[in-house]
């Protein structure tokens, strides 16, 4: 899938822009941005664009939270 079209997913989501993140359980990961001028503004769980092929979605809440122990760590 091209960048534009998944740029142009998140668009209709409500986003202003992605960022590719990783590679994680057979998708590319794109993290999902706000606003451009704040790239770390969040509006809750940081959801992120999953694609796998020509499908893309919006990962589930369960799926957030794997990926942010697997990928993103914990710190404590």
């Amino acid at each position: 899938m091209t960048l534009h079209k998944i740029l142009e997913f998140a668009k209709e989501q409500g986003y202003e822009d992605v960022e590719f993140s990783c590679k994680w359980r057979g998708y590319d990961v794109y993290t999902l941005i706000y606003r451009k001028d704040e790239p770390h503004s969040c509006t809750g769980l940081p959801f992120v664009a999953l694609v796998n092929g020509d499908t893309i979605r919006i990962s589930t809440v369960d799926e957030t939270f794997q990926y942010m122990d697997e990928v993103l760590g914990n710190d404590e």
